[in-house]
């Protein structure tokens, strides 16, 4: 990845690694299944659980990454900002401006 000045530079970068709607769905659902996960933990009485939401949601896009897309996930090098730009790629999802 080149250096990027902006997340608006870096969302560019990032949508053009997950060009494949097959990737992009995926990646949403280990978002909700990390989610799931973590709110059944809090729920059950086990908070310090919750946590196990991260690598499931992770674990599922790292997948879209290798066998969808066939390329390296960006999440390491920058993780909030590629946590935002999941979060702006959904919303243009549910929107219609990319592909569901």
């Amino acid at each position: 990845m080149t250096t990027t000045q902006s997340f608006d530079e870096f969302y560019a970068y990032y949508i053009a690694a997950h060009s494949n709607r097959w990737n992009r769905r995926l990646h949403l659902f280990g978002y909700v299944m990390g989610l799931a996960l973590a709110a059944a933990c809090f729920a059950a009485g086990w908070p310090l659980l919750a946590i196990l939401g991260v690598p499931v949601g992770l674990g599922v896009a790292l997948l879209g990454h290798r066998y969808i897309e066939k390329n390296d996930s960006i999440v390491f090098e920058r993780p909030l900002w590629t946590a935002c730009a999941d979060l702006r790629m959904f919303k243009e999802m549910f929107v219609g401006k990319l592909a569901f």
